[in-house]
């Protein structure tokens, strides 16, 4: 299983997430799981933090999580057993993503956006085309 980690931080350096890109093979792509904890609070009790609002989706393989959970731990020890504990999600994408690069690109915009939406509120496809129109994303 092929997998990169790294960490996005929005052009206006108000948000940094830690990713990890995972190739799940075949018909599946790669996925981008989202390590960090992000406050979606952080500007107003009001804004929405559920997934659909977020574009967020929870992992429901066991494998996965337990996997994703292991790698959070940052090298646990190698007889730790795999567990599920914490849930897991990852960038909800319309269709499956075969190209890294495009996955990494779509993983960039996700952050800028959620950034945007934490500090102002409003929808993603709102967001997109605004940050778009003034040439940040």
């Amino acid at each position: 299983m092929r997998y990169i980690n790294d960490k996005y931080t929005s052009k206006d350096k108000k948000l940094a997430v830690e990713f990890l890109f995972v190739d799940l093979g075949g018909s599946e792509g790669w996925r981008a799981y989202i390590l960090s904890e992000i406050d979606y609070h952080r500007y107003s009790a009001f804004r929405s933090d559920a997934q659909i609002d977020v574009h967020r989706l929870t992992e429901k393989d066991d494998y996965m999580v337990c996997l994703v959970n292991r790698f959070k731990m940052n090298n646990p020890p190698i007889d730790a057993r795999l567990t599920r504990s914490d849930d897991v999600e990852y960038l909800c994408w319309t269709k499956a993503v075969y190209d890294i690069d495009s996955l990494l690109n779509i993983a960039s915009v996700w952050v800028d956006i959620t950034a945007y939406y934490i500090q102002n509120g409003g929808t993603f496809e709102q967001i997109q085309k605004t940050l778009s129109r003034k040439g940040i994303i």
